[in-house]
């Protein structure tokens, strides 16, 4: 039988008069990541003696939230208390990652006195060189080849030395800026390492001596998981394969080593209690009287704005696509997911290390199949181009959050996009660029455009044509738009001609086409309209 105590703690430490206090070597055999905290769970056997004893387990997170703490041990072992504090003596020591640094520190350190030694080395014998200069004076009988040779030797050996002794100089130089480096990076962690650690101490009661298994649980801060997605499309014949991965940081004061990794959707820290509506009362607006001046917008006004043009070009507009033959996919989450009634937690398969240096790790959460449709779209009157989207279903059964995502298309790179999956429909539509393996253009004929001058008007016909090539070895199904002119005066009378049977917005004018295209099969599509209005009135059709 296991006993289990959710703790109600405060954060001071309470003094109890036990039999024993026993240092407890615990390790933490799970964590589960939300998108705000962590709940880490540690694991410890313990050999027990009879009565009461005080089990402490240190060098823990000092960001614990002594509401979460819940402990359980087996055998019949009772928990009295609970209790968890702040342990100043006993600070966090020194990691791995120090250690490496401090290491590279003290081999460049040498690096560098070995090339001030050379350097010493190389001046003394540049002062002996230099001492030796009056030798053609003080030998008056000297031959002038042999003065000669001694001069060439003394101008090539001082050369040597100088460019030696800058050489050196300057490895010095180098060498000194990759300590400077590596003292940055350990001012940063030294000033974690003096951080203070957390300790909770458990008083427990037991009838007999007896071998106990401890299972303690808590939430801590410092930690976090956001999702980010690789969308991949083979061709527009096959499903997309969806690659769920997340990025982990956390700097909670405890290093998560050869841990079972959860990723939990939920959020400890968001309130679960409803909000209560209160009354609204309504008064008379009276608007504030704004003064003009000459003073520039604020920047934050143009950040605003900016940022608004930045979201319209990202918006992506589900269009009229003719729907593929959809083929049947699973909708089972994958094995090493599961759903609660308000999260979904999904445990990576490999165990996982993440240090507490609030780097960002990634992990790989799942692989998924779901079925997909796609339409080609083109307005060649603004851009002759033709653009794809994916049409996603099915992307409800795997709990997916909002997060980046990788666009790949038929192997290649395509962009990126967001998920924005709280604002979704049951089909989530997603841009995939343009597709420069469909040709379009759209040109006006000159035979059958004309004007006419009536008794007091003019009437002006335009025919356009456009012709779509479909280069790839796939049948597309192409959704092609366009559009006929509007009158916003009753002078002005627009006629529609042949429309090669577009379906026409009376209300906007906008035409459009659906079409199914073989491989590397060319159409073209001709449409016309006529405009009459006052000879002396001018109106532009182009």
């Amino acid at each position: 039988m296991k006993h289990k105590l959710i703790a109600i703690v405060t954060g001071t430490l309470l003094t109890f008069s036990v039999a024993a206090q026993v240092p407890v070597n615990s390790k933490i055999e799970r964590v589960t990541v939300f998108v705000t905290g962590a709940q880490i769970t540690r694991t410890a056997t313990l050999d027990l003696k009879a009565g009461t004893t005080e089990l402490v387990l240190g060098n823990l997170s000092p960001y614990i939230n002594a509401q979460s703490i819940s402990a359980g041990l087996s055998n019949e072992v009772t928990i009295l208390s609970v209790n968890q504090g702040i342990d100043y003596l006993n600070q966090q020591g020194k990691t791995e990652e120090i250690a490496k640094l401090q290491l590279q520190q003290k081999n460049l350190q040498e690096k560098i006195k070995l090339e001030q030694n050379r350097t010493t080395i190389l001046q003394q014998e540049e002062n002996l060189l230099l001492n030796n200069q009056k030798l053609g004076s003080q030998n008056a009988g000297m031959k002038v080849l042999e003065l000669r040779e001694a001069a060439d030797f003394f101008r090539n050996r001082l050369t040597e030395i100088s460019n030696m002794k800058m050489e050196a100089l300057k490895s010095v130089d180098l060498l000194n800026l990759e300590i400077n480096k590596i003292n940055r990076q350990l001012q940063e962690l030294n000033g974690k390492v003096d951080e203070p650690t957390g300790v909770i101490k458990l008083v427990i009661s037991s009838k007999t001596a007896t071998r106990s298994q401890l299972t303690l649980s808590y939430l801590v801060a410092n930690a976090s998981w956001n999702p980010y997605y690789d969308l991949r499309i083979l061709n527009i014949n096959h499903p997309v394969t969806i690659g769920y991965m997340g990025t982990v940081a956390q700097s909670c004061g405890e290093n998560w080593e050869n841990v079972k990794l959860v990723l939990s959707s939920g959020d400890p820290s968001r309130s679960g209690l409803k909000p209560e509506i209160n009354p609204w009362y309504l008064s008379i607006y009276e608007p504030p009287i704004y003064r003009r001046s000459n003073a520039p917008m604020s920047m934050q006004k143009m950040e605003t704005e900016m940022d608004e043009n930045v979201r319209l070009e990202e918006v992506v507009v589900t269009g009229y696509g003719v729907v593929k033959e959809k083929k049947a996919f699973s909708k089972v989450a994958p094995d090493n997911m599961r759903t609660n009634e308000t999260t979904a937690e999904f445990e990576v398969v490999e165990r996982s290390n993440i240090p507490s240096n609030n780097n960002t790790y990634n992990v790989s959460v799942a692989e998924l199949t779901v079925p997909a449709f796609f339409n080609y779209e083109s307005t060649p009157k603004l851009d002759k181009a033709v653009f794809l989207s994916a049409g996603i279903t099915g992307w409800e059964a795997f709990n997916l959050m909002d997060g980046q995502a990788n666009l790949y298309f038929e192997g290649t790179y395509v962009g990126s996009t967001y998920l924005d999956t709280k604002n979704a429909s049951d089909t989530m539509s997603i841009s995939l660029g343009r597709d420069k393996a469909i040709s379009i253009n759209r040109e006006k004929v000159k035979d059958f455009s004309a004007t006419q001058m009536l008794s007091s008007q003019r009437k002006d016909t335009r025919t356009w044509e456009i012709t779509v090539r479909n280069n790839k070895a796939q049948k597309i199904a192409l959704i092609l738009e366009d559009q006929i002119p509007l009158s916003s005066n009753s002078d002005i009378v627009v006629e529609k001609g042949d429309l090669s049977g577009a379906e026409l917005e009376e209300k906007t004018g906008k035409l459009t086409w659906k079409l199914n295209m073989e491989p590397k099969e060319t159409k073209k599509i001709k449409f016309s309209y006529s405009v009459k209005y006052p000879k002396k009135g001018k109106v532009i059709l182009e």
